[in-house]
This record gives C-alpha cells, sequence and structure tokens, in this order.
C-alpha cells in the first residue's frame, strides 16, 4: 500500500481508512520509539522503511490500557444517528492526528497525505480530516489532501 499511495520517496505520508485505520510515513530510516511502539515494515524499496501507528478498528487509540472506555456524552432526545455517526468520524479523525504529530516528532514528513481506502471516498469526511489535520481538502482529488 506504501509503494501504491505515495511511491517511495522518503516523507511521503498516506493514511488508510477502511476496516482499520492508520498512518504511515515513508522513511530511509524506520521510527523506533519503545514508548509508543509504532510498526515499522521494510518498504518494497531497498533501503526504505514505512513507520505506521493504527488505530485498530477505526476507533481504539494509541493507549494500550485494558481499562479503557469511550461514550457519547450530551446526548439528549434529540440526539439522532447522524450526531452519533458524526462523533465517531470525528474521533477517529482526532486520533489519527494525534499519530500524525506523533510520526511528525520522529520524521521529517513532506507536505500532503494521501487517503486512501473506502473512507477517502467520503467527501464530508475528508474535508473533516481536512479541518482536524488543519490541511487543505481537493475536491478535484477526493483521496487526496495537500499542504499542511
Amino acid at each position: 500500500m506504501a509503494l501504491g499511495s505515495v511511491g517511495g520517496r522518503e516523507g511521503r505520508v498516506y493514511t488508510s481508512l477502511g476496516s482499520s485505520s492508520w498512518i504511515a510515513v515513508n522513511t530511509k530510516e524506520p521510527v523506533l520509539d519503545f514508548k509508543t511502539k509504532p510498526y515499522v515494515f521494510a518498504h518494497i524499496q531497498e533501503n526504505m522503511y514505512t513507520s505506521a501507528f493504527s488505530i485498530f478498528a477505526g476507533g481504539t487509540s494509541q493507549d494500550k490500557s485494558v481499562n479503557i472506555r469511550g461514550a457519547f456524552l450530551g446526548l439528549n432526545l434529540g440526539t439522532g444517528r447522524a450526531e452519533l455517526v458524526h462523533a465517531a468520524m470525528e474521533g477517529i479523525a482526532m486520533n489519527l492526528k494525534l499519530s500524525l504529530d506523533e510520526l511528525e516528532s520522529h520524521a521529517e514528513l513532506e507536505k500532503g497525505i494521501q487517503f486512501c481506502d473506502g473512507g477517502a471516498r467520503n467527501p464530508y469526511w475528508m474535508q473533516m480530516f481536512a479541518d482536524v489535520f488543519n490541511i487543505i481538502y481537493s475536491k478535484n482529488s477526493p483521496s487526496s489532501t495537500g499542504g499542511r
């Protein structure tokens, strides 16, 4: 996926929005951190790595605690399905932003993020990501954004 999404250039970032969600960067050196423990894969190109943070099933945070809990707060009789879906989508975007910040603390990232998989086809969600990531969403290319 790293090669197909962003090629083999160092610093290129992509986000997968499928049944699992993650954010990854291509680098010449693996991103190693014993506290946050990113996933590191050998890139298809020699002497390159893809390092990533994942939020499994699109919602579990980086915290490995078995005591993690989640809740919808502030619900009232007027709260509908749309508000709950919006909150879940926003939570995923915010969690992936934390992952992006963590990657950025370990590697120099190029401007622009390539979004891929099914979630990238949703312009509403892509605009939400643009707002949370403070980037520009290009409607001409619904699976990518540019400029951080």
